[in-house]
């Protein structure tokens, strides 16, 4: 039977157990962070992260770091996958509607 903690003992086991899942790097394949240091499969944008996903069916993990990625995003790879690090402050941001503008807001016509 579960019995409930309380006092001190409760405050160390939240302490101790933090509520974000920590993923291990052998999880993901690329990692995405506006401050991206100078390390092997890590990038300065989301873009970037997905080209150099490989063409085949092979899942391929991005783990992109909080911050707001201001990127238009054309994913034409299978099996692309982005985990952020935080719900609420990993935010990926554009102003132009898929298909309604060019990048140089020109406004296009279905065909």
């Amino acid at each position: 039977m579960f019995k409930p903690l309380s006092g001190a003992i409760a405050l160390a086991v939240l302490v101790a157990a933090p509520w974000q899942h920590v993923i291990a790097s052998s999880d993901v394949n690329a990692v995405v962070s506006a401050t991206a240091p100078a390390a092997p499969n890590t990038f300065k944008t989301i873009g970037e992260a997905i080209a150099s996903a490989p063409a085949d069916t092979t899942p391929f993990v991005i783990y992109i770091k909080k911050g707001t990625y201001h990127e238009r995003l054309v994913i034409t790879r299978p099996n692309v996958h982005f985990k952020g690090e935080d719900r609420d402050h990993t935010i990926i941001a554009v102003d132009t509607a898929a298909g309604a503008l060019k990048p140089r807001r020109v406004m296009t016509r279905p065909r």
